[in-house]
């Protein structure tokens, strides 16, 4: 799995950096090989302390914020942390859609796709632009938050507003219709990159009795195979 989430940043590396040209002559940089040499190079170029921080979100900063750079391989600093799943909202002005749960009120597919495809175009040229400008903030890469695939199991659960309801097809389909348009469909380059969310019993607690993000979490068999 660690290797993995390595090679999945490091391709997001590779897909959405710029090069400077004193560092074209690395291997990872030659767009004539294969992904799988060029991640493998990179990934092995690495040392075990940049891994570490490009694996943390907002690396040494405190809080949120991109990826560090590192200087000795020509890689910038990178945002992976934006929001997508209703327009590109917080990273600047942005065409702004219903929550989730309403547009799958729609029962459409092809309309989940259209507004997936329109935030990803959005999403694209801001990176551009902000990259163009050296600006690596947080809410500004290419690598998106969304969708939500947790299904909405209580009415009370805080983020309901967030999942495409308590039907699994239906969610199932309007989060693959969702990944198809905001990635695109080039058969070797992504327009921007999609994560589905979140893992199991990410759902809570909220602030019952601690933060979510920092209780001790001991899930039940039951618990885990039964809910998302």
């Amino acid at each position: 799995m660690f290797r993995k989430l390595v090679s999945f940043l490091a391709l997001c590396t590779l897909i959405f950096q710029s090069v400077c040209g004193e560092f074209q002559d690395f291997p990872f940089r030659n767009v004539s090989l294969s992904w799988d040499e060029r991640v493998d190079d990179l990934v092995n170029r690495l040392a075990f302390d940049d891994i570490v921080l490009q694996l943390s979100h907002g690396g040494t900063q405190p809080g949120s914020g991109p990826a560090p750079a590192i200087p000795y391989l020509g890689i910038n600093p990178y945002g992976w942390d934006t929001e997508c799943l209703r327009g590109d909202v917080r990273a600047g002005p942005a065409t702004s859609f219903p929550q989730a749960l309403g547009l799958s009120a729609t029962f459409s597919t092809n309309v989940i796709f259209r507004m997936a495809e329109a935030t990803s175009i959005e999403v694209r040229a801001k990176f551009n632009d902000y990259s163009g400008k050296g600006e690596y903030g947080t809410k500004k890469g290419a690598s998106c938050f969304s969708p939500v695939i947790n299904i909405m199991r209580h009415p009370l659960w805080g983020r309901n507003q967030e999942t495409y309801g308590e039907d699994p097809y239906l969610s199932g389909e309007l989060a693959r219709a969702f990944v198809h348009g905001l990635q695109g469909n080039h058969d070797r380059f992504i327009r921007t990159n999609a994560g589905c969310k979140h893992f199991s019993a990410h759902s809570g607690p909220e602030n019952i009795p601690v933060s979510r993000l920092s209780f001790d979490a001991k899930v039940s068999d039951r618990d885990r195979k039964s809910v998302v």
